[in-house]
């Protein structure tokens, strides 16, 4: 969607020691309208999805790597571990993930009261 605004992002990715130039890369996700995603964070081990279904929010987290072959498949396809989340969430935000090697994500969700919730996703 080349210089149209939208209201989500995609995740891509391309080889590290890809000989190609300009680089190649490719949706890590296929094209599904109901999968808004918000934002993510990554540890050495997981990768943490923050996505958005209308007002609904959603957090889950997904085994690194993901794989060759599941590259371009639906978030379904990938057995994501869906965490589980207070009613009424209006808004997620990742806190920044500081030791790439520790499986503890902090993320701060807003709500009619204040919630900051740290994890640890294992």
């Amino acid at each position: 969607m080349q210089g149209q605004p939208v209201d989500h992002h995609y995740l891509l990715r391309s080889p590290v020691a890809s000989p190609c130039s300009p680089r190649n890369w490719e949706n890590v996700f296929a094209h599904d309208p109901q999968l808004i995603i918000v934002d993510v964070d990554f540890c050495n081990t997981h990768l943490l999805l923050i996505i958005r279904n209308g007002r609904k929010y959603g957090l889950y987290s997904l085994s690194l790597p993901l794989g060759d072959d599941k590259v371009g498949a639906f978030l379904k396809d990938f057995n994501p571990q869906s965490l589980p989340l207070p009613d009424h969430v209006s808004q997620i935000l990742p806190v920044s993930n500081y030791d790439f090697y520790s499986s503890t994500m902090c993320v701060t969700m807003s709500s009619a009261f204040y919630i900051n919730f740290c994890g640890e996703i294992n």
